[in-house]
């Protein structure tokens, strides 16, 4: 697993979903059900529908995409079903979640090396620190009225400790039990008709053609034989630098359907969308490119869609709570 994130990769697809499996919150796929992270607490509700024509949204891509082996991180993209609305605002939405790695319970190995040594424990005699003996424990030599008094000031330590606790946990359920995730049980409903589920797995994209290299891409072969090559996106009669430059990426692996290189510069469908200001995260912190959808995706979603690629940027400082899923960027290029 990757240290920080994922490096600069294509994503293919592997094969549908077989009907009696089922996918976790560590597998990538494209279409299917989402997968929250606690399932009694999925996304705000109210946006789970359409801004445009208020039907549900179903899922495009979910990608497990963690921060080295500490943190476990899901990039959530849904749409709109109906084609017609998908250059409208509101039809499409990104989320993603954050939270301590559970298969890395680092945590609790510090906390242990911290407070103990091997053979020994906290209420050993013998430790070399300052002494934390066992209150509950009164040695022979010991005054009965000193370690009675020893034992009384044990005890409002740790009284205050577990008021301290109290409190710190119903604040925490008063955050969790929020009125939006109770409505989002109802709204964000299974039963929608939804795109086949596709897994996918990623391939390192080589060195020389990494986003972040200065290099010169050739123009689109129009006699090339191949699959994507030959589709007929000349409709878009947008026969420019970017839009050459994007088909010839995608003519090198026509069946990539993520481009993921994070904090780099995403291929652009056209001139048009050349210098498009990707927008601040509400915490003040700035976006960067993550990661795109690209037309191979179509075929296997929904012939009917015309977009070219679909962009995401995600929080630089990776913002949000433990409990909380944070919205994130998208555009439509087309």
């Amino acid at each position: 697993m990757p240290r920080n994130f994922l490096p600069p990769s294509l994503g293919f697809v592997q094969g549908p979903l077989p009907e009696n499996e089922v996918v976790d919150i560590y597998a990538n796929f494209l279409g299917g059900s989402p997968v929250w992270v606690d399932n009694t607490k999925p996304p705000d509700g109210t946006l789970s529908t359409c801004s445009f024509c208020n039907s549900h949204l179903v899922l495009l891509v979910q990608l497990y995409v963690p921060v080295g082996d500490r943190y476990d991180r899901i990039v959530y993209v849904f749409c709109c079903k109906e084609v017609n609305c998908h250059r409208r605002p509101g039809s499409f939405c990104v989320f993603r979640r954050t939270r301590r790695s559970k298969r890395h319970p680092f945590v609790h190995e510090k906390a242990t090396q911290s407070f103990s040594q091997p053979g020994t424990t906290i209420f050993d005699s013998n430790n070399s620190g300052p002494s934390l003996s066992n209150p509950f424990v009164l040695s022979n030599n010991s005054n009965t009225f000193t370690s009675t008094s020893h034992l009384k000031r044990e005890i409002e330590i740790l009284s205050t400790i577990t008021k301290s606790l109290t409190q710190s946990l119903n604040i925490t359920s008063t955050t969790q039990t929020h009125p939006a995730h109770s409505d989002s049980r109802v709204t964000w409903s299974k039963s929608v008709q939804s795109y086949p589920c596709n897994l996918l797995y990623f391939e390192d994209i080589p060195a020389e053609t990494s986003h972040n290299t200065k290099y010169s891409l050739p123009c689109l072969d129009e006699t090339s034989n191949d699959e994507w090559a030959g589709e007929s996106y000349e409709k878009s009669g947008n026969f420019d630098k970017e839009f050459q430059n994007f088909t010839s990426f995608v003519s090198k692996n026509p069946s990539q359907c993520i481009h993921y290189n994070i904090n780099a510069t995403p291929r652009h469908f056209s001139n048009q969308w050349r210098g498009t200001l990707i927008p601040a995260c509400p915490c003040g912190s700035n976006r960067r490119f993550e990661f795109q959808i690209m037309p191979r995706a179509v075929d296997l979603l929904d012939e009917t869609i015309d977009w070219g690629t679909i962009i995401i940027a995600t929080c630089a400082a990776n913002c949000s709570t433990e409990h909380m899923y944070a919205m994130e960027w998208v555009l439509i290029e087309y």
